[in-house]
């Protein structure tokens, strides 16, 4: 049966491994990520705060030559974009003349030299989309490195600080809107901060046992 005492013992070991187990997640969770586009120009600002406008989840293949990315409109919302308008952004940290992209899906296409989406900055890796008739639910598309290279994780193509950017349309109140909305990918070491937290817990917990 556990005792108090052997519990009291015990917290410390638990609060210490769990700190170990955070500060290792981001190496583990690096294969992939996800985030949320919740970010919106003056034009989307008419809708709640917190929307979620659009999502974005990168994967690496087993292989490590491949990463995957996904673009799903929020709930409501409809990806557009024609021509230089832009359709969707994202920022990288490798030079586009060392990546391919390819396998891209749906109504969307590559933007030769990039495109500005409007309040949230120029993209070299920019896509057009379809018209606001005629909205996408999402697209994905895949980067490899020219030569067939190798990727340690996912954030060798977009660092810790990366942005993106969506032009959606969606409707509130009976009238349909159209515009942009931003996000930025989460740091790779935020995940560490709940280890902290578990140690000061486990340190209250202790004081509280030995009252």
């Amino acid at each position: 049966m556990l005792t108090l005492r052997k519990m009291r013992s015990a917290l410390p070991m638990v609060a210490v491994l769990a700190v170990f187990l955070a500060m290792g997640a981001p190496a583990a969770l690096a294969d992939s990520l996800s985030f949320n586009l919740t970010v919106p120009n003056d034009t989307m600002s008419v809708f709640p705060p917190g929307t979620v406008f659009d999502s974005v989840s990168l994967s690496l293949s087993g292989d490590q030559k491949t990463i995957t990315v996904s673009v799903s409109a929020g709930s409501g919302f409809g990806i557009i974009g024609p021509g230089v308008s832009g359709a969707f952004g994202l920022s990288t940290v490798l030079s586009l003349d060392s990546l391919s992209i390819g396998n891209i899906t749906g109504p969307f296409s590559l933007i030769p030299g990039g495109t500005n989406m409007d309040g949230f900055g120029s993209f070299s890796l920019a896509f057009q989309g379809p018209e606001g008739s005629s909205p996408a639910s999402g697209f994905s598309f895949t980067v490899t490195k020219v030569g067939g290279g190798t990727f340690n994780s996912v954030y060798d193509l977009v660092g810790g600080n990366a942005n993106a950017a969506v032009h959606v349309s969606g409707s509130l109140g009976g009238t349909t809107y159209t515009g942009y909305a931003g996000g930025q990918v989460p740091e790779p070491g935020t995940l560490a901060l709940f280890g902290t937290g578990l140690l000061a817990i486990g340190g209250l917990m202790r004081r509280r046992l030995n009252r």
